[in-house]
């Protein structure tokens, strides 16, 4: 474990999954994502955008999860790396484009960035990211189908849990997010 992911345990007390994806691209995809991984490992332990609260800066919100995170979970779909703007231009190019923003400040800290593969996307050719990007073309990947969306997530629940170590499997973690899990309203 890093120095950087050691000091954020610290001083945050578990480990958070960051949800990065293109709400253009796969939005259903990442939701079901979204909710699989709070039953698996409570919803204290994730970030979504949609938790945004209202009124609230994103920029620094989303600077202050980052942080927090220790590990990064790129969605990346069919039209992923070539969505274009209401002018034509490719959105990764942009960069302001958040999902550019978020990777890039991802694949600069210390934490596992996990580019998870939606039905038939594949991981893009280093040549076809912006320079601060390339780095993601070089991780591994994870593929979730939604056809096989059950049998995917248990494999990639399995390598998060490998990836953060006995961190998740923490007793007195787990019983904060038991009671986190009982305090929440019912819909």
């Amino acid at each position: 474990m890093g120095a950087h992911r050691k000091a954020r345990l610290a001083r945050f007390g578990l480990t958070k999954i960051f949800i990065n994806y293109r709400h253009n691209d796969s939005p259903g995809t990442a939701g079901r994502l979204r909710d699989h991984l709070q039953k698996e490992f409570g919803s204290n332990r994730l970030f979504f955008d949609v938790d945004i609260p209202a009124g609230v800066d994103f920029e620094k919100h989303l600077n202050d999860q980052l942080s927090e995170s220790d590990v990064f979970l790129a969605v990346i779909g069919p039209n992923w790396l070539d969505f274009r703007d209401g002018q034509g231009h490719r959105r990764l190019d942009n960069t302001d484009d958040w999902v550019r923003v978020e990777i890039s400040a991802a694949l600069t800290s210390d934490i596992s960035v996990i580019p998870i593969l939606v039905d038939d996307a594949d991981v893009p050719n280093e040549i076809d990211l912006p320079s601060q990007l390339k780095p993601l073309a070089k991780r591994q990947a994870i593929r979730l189908r939604n056809a096989e969306f059950d049998q995917d997530f248990a494999a990639l629940a399995t390598k998060l849990r490998k990836a953060l170590g006995d961190q998740l499997d923490d007793p007195v973690v787990e019983q904060d997010t038991k009671f986190l899990e009982r305090q929440s309203p019912v819909y």
